[in-house]
């Protein structure tokens, strides 16, 4: 259920409420103009939403990432304490030198940003080494490498 249904369900509760407790009537129209508003907060929200494609080395098929997530970058511990959102432990992620929370992708301001989590071997964007914690922007075309793991956005 997203935000805006619970803000839907709220607003029809409270009519429901009011109408039980005789304070105020259930007012069928202000349910209506809630429900459009609701409705179009979501068409918008998903007119806006934009993408960027990850091709990582060894895959055939590119890895989607949505404006609305923040997607971790790395490799899974045999322990279960790093489970990162795109595994590259079975992309040989350990032998390349890709960190159990290697880096993080995410949108903000109208673009997608890669972000260094101080990995041990490193988050370079074209050619350029990234300093821990520090957010720049990637665009389709950029090639990141973690560590000497090869990633093109597209």
């Amino acid at each position: 259920m997203r935000p805006s249904d619970d803000l839907f369900l709220d607003a029809t509760v409270l009519m429901q409420d009011k109408e039980k407790s005789g304070v105020a009537q259930y007012d069928e129209e202000l349910l209506h103009a809630i429900h459009t508003a609701v409705k179009q907060h979501q068409e918008k929200a998903e007119a806006e939403k934009v993408q960027i494609n990850l091709i990582l080395q060894g895959r055939s098929e590119p890895i989607s990432i949505e404006s609305n997530l923040v997607v971790s970058l790395g490799r899974a511990d045999r322990h279960g304490k790093s489970i990162p959102t795109i595994d590259l432990g079975n992309d040989n992620g350990l032998e390349l030198g890709v960190s159990r929370l290697h880096a993080k992708i995410f949108f903000a301001n109208s673009s997608f940003y890669l972000k260094d989590m101080a990995s041990m071997n490193g988050t370079w964007l074209n050619g350029l080494r990234l300093a821990p914690y520090q957010a720049v922007p990637i665009k389709p075309g950029d090639e990141i490498r973690l560590g000497s793991f090869v990633i093109v956005a597209n």
